[in-house]
């Protein structure tokens, strides 16, 4: 694991060092909270030596709710656990769903987002049935960020013969290639002032 980042007189975690180590269910109507622990996994690091909750993950819910999740940086790359820290396994559609594939379920819960499906000159991202985790179809885009509905999808697409960098945000339709842009291309540079986060809510 990398070693902590000093600051002056503070220290903190370096990318590799376990920093989160739980997490608060909060009810917002009377704002009590509650703690819960959660253990470390530490037997089987991955390929960078790392192993156990994914730091650069925040905790969430599962589809209804009921659940907390996860990201971790081995196999199975998710773990859930009900509102008092203890594991608990993934809901049948959501076992095969990955954190990083931002769109997750659709709205009827019948398909989900899959990994990239592309080339090194064709961008291209698979949808999954999230019962069984296998390809039910293949959409254009680099990556998928939300479900406009059941069968459309906002992603990222890069422009061609650029970095990966180099985004819009378009519009893509299970069994279509055309895109439909939604954005201008976001600079391919990371400090840039230019560059932007999309953030998606329902109406």
């Amino acid at each position: 694991m990398d070693r902590p980042i000093h600051e002056g007189n503070h220290k903190r975690p370096g990318p590799g060092e376990p920093s989160r180590t739980g997490f608060y269910v909060i009810d917002v109507a009377s704002g009590k909270a509650h703690w819960s622990a959660v253990e470390m996994k530490s037997d089987k690091p991955d390929e960078f030596g790392l192993s156990g909750i994914n730091a650069r993950e925040d905790f969430g819910f599962s589809r209804d709710g009921t659940l907390v999740l996860s990201g971790l940086t081995i196999a199975p790359y998710q773990q859930y656990y009900d509102f008092e820290g203890r594991e608990r396994s993934a809901p049948p559609k959501e076992k095969h769903l990955r954190p990083y594939n931002e769109a997750g379920l659709s709205p009827d819960g019948k398909l989900a987002a899959g990994d990239f499906a592309g080339s090194a000159g064709t961008t291209a991202s698979e949808v999954i049935d999230p019962a069984t985790g296998k390809r039910v179809a293949k959409v254009p885009g680099q990556q998928l960020l939300a479900w406009a509905d059941s069968r459309r999808l906002i992603a990222w697409d890069i422009e061609p013969g650029t970095s990966e960098y180099r985004q819009r945000l378009v519009l893509v339709t299970i069994g279509e290639r055309k895109t439909v842009p939604l954005s201008g291309y976001r600079s391919a540079k990371e400090d840039s002032a230019g560059r932007w986060t999309p953030v998606f809510a329902e109406r």
